[in-house]
């Protein structure tokens, strides 16, 4: 495992001064537009996200081209390109139409025609008959005598390749749902440009075809129930990019989603557990801090709600019920979510960032709205506890080094990396093997910084970080503008194109304000860039395009490898040169691309209850820093195969592009070897694979190791039962809680003091009038008697 020596860290600190440099010199990165996308293959939109893949896994990527084309009465249809090799494509965009019939109800008329005296028509200069007078019909009653007209119009509903309509889609993700070796799509934005925003899951279902799945639960996701204009651009509040992570967070085989955004009914953090790969459902798993160290606990306990007194008229204030925890992740919008194994215990845990809603109630007073951060441990049973109060003595020596006061709650770690629309992800920023927390553009002062939390675990902690500056501008609303996020330019370190506001200062003196920057690695040195000021208005990118469509819209556009030559390419979509058209600007970047070496070795080893532990010596990149990893495992009876990112499991081709917080980042400090541990498995013969992956998606191929699970995993985490109704039935002073379950009831009155116990379905005595709260088996019913 290598290691950055103390002299080498010197070095790079010394650098910091100098590479916030506006570069004027030759492009350290060459793109050259195609512009012919629209005249060879038939149909180009603006207003999208490219999404690029290699979907019907033939080891050439295709292309998904989403978006509305205002050239043609702003119709959104879906272009899906395959690929054919040599940067040609075989465009799929046949459409379903269907016939839609308006009527309209007009007065019959008669037409007088002008005659001479000898009755004869009188003709104009062409031979035309003139016109003299049109009289409205009437019937014999003088009532108007009508005809309906009946126009036929063919309406586009969709592709007859099953992708559906959508348009911006910045934040979408690759997901193989249904853990088929298919790469599948979380597509954020269904519907038209100006529709109302939320979530659908398309599934691959190869050849060139897709289905959207029904689920219930990513439809309930919604901005607002009532849209009006503007509403489509506000669910995520101009954070797009990270509000939604993939990652299979109970290691049951199937993906699972973390989202966050401000709905309708309010700012959320959603757990989303992936059943079966049929459906997902919510989950509210998460453990709160103690009730007396949380500063701010807004949607994390049970309130009372807010009342009058029906005797003297005076008002009740609300209280939290603090024996009765909602489960649910800290409400919060406008931020990120990451899913990020802090402790490198092998089991994702949760950060999530963003704006959370203060609230003032009877029994603790104010509590503070404003930016915040959690982390949230793994428990590995299903569950998730609240540590952010862990992360407070590193706070305080972030805060005190910075000249910031501190409180000695978790409001200092608010105060350290708490955000909103800033960029938050999981990446190995030090190429060390450990899974990093990035955050760009947090202000903590006069400027936005871009800074790590360098993942350093230790034993006998749950976790533990040190920040690590990161020498690039740091800016708010990029995860809107722009983000791509690989290695453009072949040196195994990950480049950046960012685009947004910033108030960190140039070289010159004057701050950076609304900007478009591309920060390009030097040399395969972590933590060595130089900033390439692109102009905030302009398409331009080192030669390449990148549509700029305003200040406040979903920037369209994405990175891939389009010509599967081995250099990142950017697609874009954009109204260009007096059209709509798709946009390709191929990496001709003068350099050769080098793919890791797989691993020499891989262990695996069975214990119980369906746990298989996997183990590699690391691979390294051509920098000499570690690679990331990916990881399958296949029954070799039913051919089912667990895979932490989309692969070809021959070639080791990766299928999409997903974020490098995805990947297997964990290293055993004793061994000196990476590691990943699968769990639930059922018993039976498999083939385990692991293989190297680098900064442009390159990989190498799986090695591979067989091992057989004799002690197989039966049953999967259940999820939690399904409150049971309550019913509550008032006659005079006798209350009767009616629920099919018997269960002890505790009744509370707006003050939060116990008033009367019980069971349900027993008559129970509560004197005096007013309002009250009826608890039962973890649920509160507000009562007036």
């Amino acid at each position: 495992m290598k290691k950055e020596t103390f002299k080498q860290m010197l070095f790079s600190a010394a650098l910091l001064t100098s590479v916030f440099e506006v570069q004027a010199q030759d492009n350290p990165i060459t793109f050259t537009r195609d512009m012919t996308f629209r005249e060879n293959y038939g149909w180009a939109n603006s207003m999208c996200t490219p999404k690029i893949g290699d979907f019907d896994n033939d080891g050439v990527n295709d292309l998904w081209l989403d978006g509305q084309r205002q050239s043609y009465s702003w119709q959104t249809r879906t272009v899906f390109a395959k690929g054919l090799g040599e940067r040609t494509f075989q465009a799929d965009f046949e459409p379903i139409m269907e016939t839609e019939l308006d009527s309209t109800i007009v007065q019959k008329t008669d037409t007088i025609w002008k005659t001479d005296e000898s009755g004869d028509f009188v003709l104009d200069g062409e031979g035309n008959k003139i016109v003299e007078e049109i009289i409205p019909v009437v019937d014999d009653e003088g009532k108007p005598v009508n005809d309906t007209i009946v126009t036929k119009n063919e309406v586009y509903v969709g592709t007859q390749n099953g992708l559906p309509q959508t348009a911006w889609s910045v934040g979408s993700q690759p997901i193989d749902f249904n853990a088929d070796g298919l790469v599948d799509y979380l597509i954020l934005h269904p519907g038209k440009v100006g529709d109302l925003q939320g979530y659908i899951l398309v599934k691959n279902l190869g050849n060139g075809k897709f289905e959207v799945v029904e689920d219930e639960v990513l439809s309930s996701i919604k901005f607002s129930e009532s849209p009006k204009k503007g509403d489509y651009n506000r669910f995520n509040e101009d954070n797009a990019y990270t509000s939604v992570v993939t990652g299979d967070y109970d290691k049951d085989g199937y993906v699972d989603l973390l989202i966050t955004g401000n709905a309708y009914d309010g700012r959320f953090v959603k757990l989303l557990r992936n059943v079966n790969g049929e459906r997902f459902e919510e989950m509210n798993v998460f453990e709160p801090l103690p009730f007396d160290v949380e500063v701010n606990r807004h949607g994390l306990w049970e309130e009372s709600g807010a009342g009058e007194d029906p005797e003297t008229g005076d008002p009740i204030e609300s209280v939290y019920f603090q024996d009765q925890p909602t489960m649910k992740a800290k409400p919060l919008s406008h931020g990120s979510v990451v899913f990020f194994d802090m402790d490198n215990d092998g089991w994702l845990d949760i950060v999530v960032s963003g704006y959370a809603d203060g609230t003032a109630m009877g029994d603790v007073g104010v509590e503070p709205d404003g930016d915040e951060i959690r982390f949230y441990h793994n428990q590995k049973d299903g569950t998730f506890k609240d540590v952010t109060d862990q992360l407070i003595p590193a706070a305080q020596e972030v805060l005190a080094n910075l000249g910031l006061e501190t409180t000695g709650t978790v409001s200092d770690v608010f105060t350290a990396w708490g955000s909103n629309n800033t960029v938050m992800m999981a990446t190995d920023y030090n190429q060390d093997g450990l899974l990093d927390l990035w955050i760009s553009g947090k202000k903590r002062g006069d400027i936005h910084e871009t800074f790590c939390l360098i993942n350093t675990p230790t034993e006998g902690s749950v976790f533990s970080f040190v920040e690590e500056t990161v020498p690039m501008v740091g800016m708010t609303d990029a995860g809107n503008r722009g983000f791509f996020y690989a290695d453009f330019n072949g040196d195994d370190v990950p480049d950046l194109y960012h685009r947004g506001h910033s108030d960190a200062l140039k070289p010159d003196g004057n701050k950076w304000d609304w900007c478009r920057v591309f920060e390009v690695s030097e040399g395969g040195s972590v933590g060595l860039y130089t900033s390439y000021d692109l102009g905030y208005w302009s398409n331009d990118i080192f030669g390449g395009f990148t549509w700029i469509w305003d200040d406040s819209d979903p920037v369209p556009g994405n990175f891939g490898d389009v010509d599967n030559d081995g250099k990142l390419d950017i697609m874009a979509g954009g109204y260009e040169g007096g059209t709509d058209n798709f946009i390709i600007s191929y990496n001709e970047t003068d350099y050769e691309p080098v793919y890791p070496d797989a691993p020499t070795e891989v262990t695996a080893e069975a214990a119980e209850n369906g746990q298989v532990t996997v183990k590699w010596p690391a691979s390294y990149l051509s920098n000499g820093n570690v690679a990331v990893h990916n990881v399958y495992i296949c029954n070799n009876e039913t051919g089912a195969v667990r895979m932490l990112v989309p692969a070809n499991t021959e070639t080791g081709k990766q299928l999409a592009y997903s974020m490098f917080g995805a990947y297997a980042v964990n290293y055993s400090m004793d061994e000196g070897l990476c590691f990943y541990v699968f769990e639930k498995l059922p018993a039976g013969s498999y083939t385990v694979g692991v293989q190297a992956v680098n900064y442009a998606y390159l990989a190498s191929g799986f090695t591979t190791t067989e091992v057989t699970v004799t002690d197989g995993y039966e049953t999967g985490i259940q999820a939690p039962e399904k409150q049971t109704d309550v019913k509550v039935a008032i006659e005079g002073n006798v209350i009767t809680v009616n629920s099919s379950e018997s269960a002890a009831v505790a009744i509370y009155n707006m003050q939060g003091a116990e008033v009367a116990t019980g069971m349900t379905n027993t008559p129970i005595t509560v004197n005096g009038r007013g309002v009250f709260v009826v608890k039962t088996n973890h649920k509160a019913v507000k009562i007036v008697k």
